[in-house]
């Protein structure tokens, strides 16, 4: 439903459902964040497109929301980004 809103995507609806609705089971493979912190953890030779990054997030079922956050926050250790609430 929220993709048939104008301007909203399926990267999107996938940050809003595990989020805002804390789903346990959602990820977001069109995000490059994601995709980076894959490549890095599993040492691949190229960042994963989307289809073949769902792919393997589907062997994380049912907790794919977990495995989300947590690549997001290895990806952010890695890049030494700080979180959006830090001054």
């Amino acid at each position: 439903m929220l993709c048939a809103l104008r301007g909203l995507g399926p990267w999107t609806a996938d940050v809003h459902l595990l989020f805002a609705e804390q789903r346990p089971d959602i990820f977001p493979s069109g995000d490059i964040a994601l995709a980076n912190a894959t490549q890095h953890l599993f040492a691949l030779p190229a960042r994963p497109a989307p289809r073949a990054l769902a792919a393997m997030a589907a062997a994380w079922s049912p907790a794919r929301s977990l495995a989300a956050r947590l690549l997001w926050h290895h990806w952010r250790h890695v890049t030494g980004r700080p979180l959006v609430e830090d001054p």
